[in-house]
């Protein structure tokens, strides 16, 4: 009697579980259809097949159509293919992104290449680089980079200036494009004989004003050119006074040391026939010379005779010699040996031996 009333309980319990299970279950499934406001609405816009460099002239097979939400579309953008072909990019596109207006030129410039992507009021001017002054090859189109020239002096003769100056003459300009071209250079082949030979060279081309364009002809010109790379957000113009070699060379300089000056020969003097000699910065401004009186008019007269001056004197050689707890100092003179005890272990303080 006791187990069949456990089983009829148990399939109770299971029943009204079941129940309640299926309840739960069709209230959220309700819920899920429900309609939660409207549907957004899409719209088909033309955007890139391919990778689009900047320059391009867009043709039909070079775009496609796809469907974005109306409500996240930027301004500018086409829904017709047919009104972008035969319109020029100005800046790269990626595949998938939508062409806008503000990334076309204007309808007017209908040829590609560099020509459709020089600013208002601009120019392009191109440069031959090597390596170093590339940046090793770093600069593409779209950088901003500096522009330095090393000027040096052609005539010697003419101190227009003071040596060799660098200056930063061009500043936040623009990289159109960056190549090569073939030159041809003499080089010594075999035999000793000149030969002319195509050799590439890197050339990058920059958006300048004419006024720009007539510094960079100037230096490319009388100068060295050296570029170098910015940080694409920094545009800030810094004035410079440019740099001559002794403003190198006075580079991380104390500005308290002085230079030791030469000494400065002074004629010789009526009365006593000697030559002077001021040692500059040693006697102070508004002292006198130091003065060697008959040096001069006895070396003339050796001269005459014929007589060499005498050798410089040896100089003293100097050795400290530690003997366990004695420290002495050893002088060697004219074949002479002195030596002073400076520390001995019974307290002596100095001994003197010839």
């Amino acid at each position: 009697m006791d187990k069949r009333r456990t089983i009829i309980l148990l399939g109770v319990g299971a029943v009204i579980s079941l129940m309640v299970t299926l309840f739960i279950w069709g209230k959220m499934a309700r819920r899920t259809l429900e309609p939660r406001g409207e549907i957004p609405k899409k719209e088909k816009v033309t955007v890139a097949a391919y990778d689009l460099a900047w320059g391009t002239v867009l043709k039909k097979e070079l775009v496609k159509e796809a469907f974005f939400l109306k409500d996240s579309l930027p301004a500018g953008v086409f829904s017709d293919p047919n009104r972008l072909v035969g319109r020029v990019v100005l800046y790269p596109v990626k595949t998938g992104e939508p062409i806008l207006e503000s990334k076309l030129a204007p309808v007017t410039a209908t040829s590609g290449g560099v020509a459709a992507v020089i600013g208002e009021g601009k120019r392009a001017m191109a440069v031959r680089v090597d390596k170093v002054i590339g940046v090793s090859g770093f600069i593409f189109p779209g950088h901003r980079i500096d522009v330095l020239v090393t000027l040096r002096d052609k005539d010697p003769e003419k101190q227009s200036r003071s040596g060799p100056i660098t200056k930063t003459v061009l500043q936040n300009i623009k990289v159109l494009a960056t190549g090569t071209e073939m030159v041809a250079e003499t080089q010594i082949g075999p035999g000793g004989k000149k030969e002319e030979k195509a050799v590439p060279v890197d050339v990058i081309t920059l958006e300048v004003t004419p006024e720009e364009g007539e510094k960079l002809a100037l230096a490319a010109t009388e100068g060295k050119i050296q570029l170098a790379l910015r940080n694409c957000k920094n545009t800030e113009l810094i004035p410079t006074k440019g740099i001559t070699i002794p403003d190198l060379l006075a580079s991380y300089t104390d500005s308290n040391s002085r230079a030791v000056k030469p000494p400065v020969a002074i004629a010789a003097s009526p009365l006593t026939g000697g030559g002077e000699v001021a040692a500059a910065g040693a006697r102070g401004k508004g002292r006198p010379p130091l003065r060697v009186r008959g040096r001069a008019k006895r070396g003339r007269e050796d001269e005459k005779k014929g007589i060499s001056p005498p050798p410089p004197p040896p100089r003293p050689i100097m050795v400290e010699l530690i003997k366990g707890e004695r420290v002495s100092e050893v002088i060697f003179e004219s074949g002479q040996r002195r030596e002073t005890v400076k520390r001995e272990s019974n307290g002596a303080n100095s001994k003197k031996k010839e």
